[in-house]
């Protein structure tokens, strides 16, 4: 796979899958449905998101019969995909290349959700970048959501990473969970290692990560870390 989706992140490296890639996104307040729909996922309803697209992206540009086909391909791949996967999508009639990168996988209260950033390019033209939390609804369907995640502020992600950092610092053994607050946005979060091992030459963990706000929305997921020349990333 080639030209991995890349976006400006606003934390810094430990948590960086926790990140909002804010890099060549378009986001306001208003929906506009038609510019929404050729990226609503399978299906897309008024309130699904609150993105607006430019009349002259390649977004806008794909036909009516790509966009379904698209729309199948972003189900697949959230199916059956793992979390920082790259999977690319050609048009068959514009010849717009769309990639499909599951970033973080996620659960708020019982609900499936996965962070996924998508790159559009073609021939010359800049490529354009998009992040949407895509969950399950009721009929376990994917569509777009405005997500917990993407509340958390900067501050909320330096306690974050600072909280992941000495659990993932810890002795091997360590199991006992760390906790952080930030009484500015009332998020708060647990850190619990959950397995050591060495992998490659490298020390890994296992660890859940819980995160709550102040109206009793909850996140959590499960995540592997690797020791490597440049720190602990994400596996």
């Amino acid at each position: 796979m080639t030209n991995p989706v890349k976006a400006r992140q606003v934390c810094k490296p430990a948590v960086k899958a926790l990140c909002l890639p804010l890099q060549k996104m378009l986001l306001s307040i208003t929906l506009v449905p038609l510019m929404i729909a050729p990226l609503a996922i399978v299906p897309l309803t008024a309130q699904a998101a609150n993105l607006r697209f430019l009349d002259e992206s390649l977004l806008a540009k794909l036909g009516a019969e790509e966009i379904v086909a698209l729309k199948q391909e972003i189900g697949v791949v959230l199916d059956k995909t793992p979390d920082l996967e790259i999977i690319n999508w050609l048009s068959p009639n514009t010849g717009i290349q769309v990639q499909i990168k599951p970033k973080l996988s996620f659960k708020e209260g019982k609900t499936e959700c996965r962070r996924t950033l998508f790159r559009l390019s073609k021939d010359s033209s800049k490529p354009e970048f998009y992040r949407f939390d895509i969950c399950r609804d009721v009929d376990n369907k994917w569509k777009v959501k405005h997500s917990l995640v993407s509340d958390l502020s900067e501050q909320d992600l330096t306690l974050l990473e600072g909280t992941l950092n000495e659990v993932l610092g810890s002795e091997k053994d360590n199991k006992l969970p760390a906790s952080w607050f930030n009484p500015e946005s009332k998020n708060a979060g647990i850190v619990v290692p959950t397995a050591y091992f060495i992998e490659a030459g490298n020390p890994c963990r296992d660890v859940s990560i819980s995160i709550s706000n102040s109206t009793g929305g909850t996140m959590d997921g499960s995540y592997t870390f690797c020791k490597k020349t440049k720190g602990w990333e994400r596996q």
